[in-house]
């Protein structure tokens, strides 16, 4: 605490002596800019320049565009932009998926201890694993305002290799968005096993604010980092596929754009990580 008062004492002994016509540090006994010289920098070209620019009916509208955008709310800010968003106040829904890849490689026994591990970094009480999980930090955080529930599911491996979804493109991905502005080699994993589990469980305890749209997506890859993948299978610098795998081995978030359906909620924004 003491550190920190001289510290603050220190900054503003330091601002007093700071003299901003000279740029540089001065006492009372050093000398000063003449009148002559003071009004001579004040009227040179550049100071007329900078202070001949600014312009007060801008700062003034400046000003009311930010007073006007602070009375909006989250919900009319995503209404406008047409985008899907988190309750910052009230319940939220997960969805946290683990997703293999075909060619992953993993025994039952550690795939089982990999879901509980991410079940307890989502859900998990602090007074059982001694730190926060998403959830228990994001209600201590908040001072109980915001509840965030869900659930992971069943393990789910697609059809292909992590090297032929980074190698897919706009024009072979069949899963699109219906904004073609947005556009990502994940769309595939995450469309597969959207597909894969709404047959298989009821998706719209996850809509809990009734939009259409699924609160929340995470997949959670378990693979190994790119690095290790591109060594386990000898890719190196000069494959064409090298700089692919390393954009889709990441942790990300995106938009999957789709028609929002009230019977059958979507993926809209969604998390791509590695486990």
């Amino acid at each position: 605490m003491k550190k920190i008062i001289l510290l603050i004492l220190l900054l503003i002994i330091m601002s007093s002596c700071f003299n901003p016509i000279t740029s540089s540090f001065s006492s009372e006994s050093e000398i000063s800019l003449s009148s002559e010289e003071e009004s001579s920098l004040l009227n040179s070209s550049d100071s007329s320049s900078y202070i001949n620019s600014i312009n007060v009916d801008e700062i003034n509208n400046l000003e009311y565009e930010i007073k006007k955008y602070d009375a909006y709310s989250m919900e009319d800010y995503a209404t406008n932009l047409k985008v899907d968003y988190f309750n910052s106040i009230g319940e939220n829904a997960m969805l946290v998926i683990p997703l293999l890849f075909e060619d992953t490689i993993m025994e039952e026994d550690l795939l089982n201890a990999i879901i509980k591990d991410i079940d307890d970094a989502f859900f998990g009480n602090s007074e059982d694993t001694y730190w926060e999980s998403v959830s228990s930090y994001y209600k201590k955080s908040s001072y109980n305002q915001v509840t965030l529930k869900g659930e992971v599911t069943m393990p789910v491996r697609i059809d292909k290799t992590v090297k032929e979804v980074a190698e897919l493109t706009y024009s072979t991905n069949p899963y699109k968005s219906d904004d073609n502005r947005y556009y990502d080699n994940s769309f595939y994993p995450l469309a597969y096993a959207y597909s894969y589990l709404k047959d298989k469980m009821d998706l719209t305890k996850f809509d809990l604010d009734k939009d259409g749209y699924l609160d929340s997506v995470y997949i959670i890859y378990l693979e190994n980092t790119y690095s290790n993948y591109l060594y386990q299978n000898n890719i190196l610098i000069n494959d064409p596929s090298y700089d692919k795998i390393k954009e889709l081995l990441w942790a990300y978030t995106y938009w999957y754009k789709k028609e929002p359906n009230i019977n059958n909620p979507v993926p809209f924004s969604y998390v791509f990580a590695s486990y």
